[in-house]
């Protein structure tokens, strides 16, 4: 079984180095390192040709001619990757010795499962640990991670995303199912999500890298305080729904495709157009205060906010979102 890595980098020579010699300390090396540069004009091409140079095992860079933002570069470095398994690696983390050996164990012992992504320790931009793992960040508490291993992949992340690439990997035959990336999508959320639909996937609750948190990321992630997140609630308008919905809708048509899911499951399908139409009605809340809260009473009778939202949490936000269009009027 071979593994390739796919490696995004963008202006990362302050940290690359390190997470490069972590993936050359793997004590089961990748067969293949494939990398792609989306136009850096730091360091990072310099420290990527000397690695190059040193490793000893195949490494290719491939340099954009334009930035194409990171969600097209993964696609990018996904389909030039040749291995049977595909594990995604950012550029400033650390990866623990094991882990693509804990990587390969599993995708050799269970044939069905098509992809696999762990916990991992949140650390600074020294690798001190801040106190807290990357799921409980994420709030992919105990009881989603069981939905998870009963099979409940594809409920959870219809709620929210939970999976990180830079912890995932999943096996190049189920490449065609998610290649195109949609540019509205981040990678790792729609790469998780259709490969829910296809197969099956397996959770790591070991921390296998050290996620890096540090203040030139695109995507990190952090405890919020509750003043963070009503601050955070507030800024959801009418435009972020409607995003959610033009989003969601890609999905639709993708997974619509008879040439790739031409056996889908009927209850899948149903179960996206519901999403779908939650969030246009989530986006339809406006400043009348006898329709909105109608809309809420009814969202919140049909068992769409605990389905395809947050539960009381996500009726909390649009009851907020609700009074501050009622006292802006």
């Amino acid at each position: 079984m071979k593994i390739s890595i796919a490696m995004c980098t963008y202006n990362g020579a302050r940290f690359l180095p390190g997470q490069l010699d972590s993936i050359a300390n793997q004590s089961r090396p990748p067969d293949e390192l494939v990398i792609c540069d989306d136009g850096s004009v730091d360091e990072t091409i310099t420290i990527l040709s000397a690695f190059c140079s040193d490793c000893f095992f195949p490494t290719s860079v491939y340099r954009n001619e334009i930035n194409i933002g990171s969600t097209k570069n993964f696609e990018k470095a996904i389909s030039l990757c040749k291995g049977e398994i595909i594990a995604l690696s950012d550029q400033d983390d650390v990866w623990l010795p094991d882990k693509l050996r804990q990587i390969e164990t599993v995708f050799k012992n269970y044939p069905d499962v098509g992809y696999v992504f762990s916990d991992a320790e949140v650390v600074n931009e020294r690798i001190e640990p801040v106190g807290y793992s990357l799921w409980v960040s994420n709030n992919f508490t105990k009881k989603l991670q069981h939905r998870f291993v009963r099979g409940k992949a594809f409920d959870t992340l219809l709620r929210s995303n939970v999976v990180t690439g830079a912890t995932m990997a999943f096996r190049s035959s189920l490449r065609r199912f998610i290649l195109p990336i949609p540019s509205s999508w981040r990678h790792d959320a729609w790469i998780a999500f259709v490969l829910s639909v296809v197969s099956k996937a397996f959770i790591f609750p070991r921390l296998l890298i050290k996620y890096r948190q540090h203040s030139q990321q695109q995507i990190g992630t952090s405890r919020e305080t509750l003043r963070k997140k009503v601050y955070r609630a507030f800024l959801k308008d009418r435009g972020f729904y409607e995003a959610e919905v033009a989003r969601w809708s890609i999905a639709l048509k993708h997974l619509s495709n008879p040439l790739l899911f031409n056996d889908i499951n009927s209850r899948v399908m149903t179960a996206l157009r519901n999403k779908i139409q939650h969030m246009k009605n989530r986006a339809t809340i406006s400043c009348n205060g006898f329709f909105g809260m109608r809309t809420i009473f009814l969202e919140l009778l049909s068992g769409r906010y605990h389905r395809y939202s947050h539960g009381w949490k996500s009726v909390v936000e649009d009851i907020t979102r609700l009074m501050k269009l009622c006292i802006n009027k």
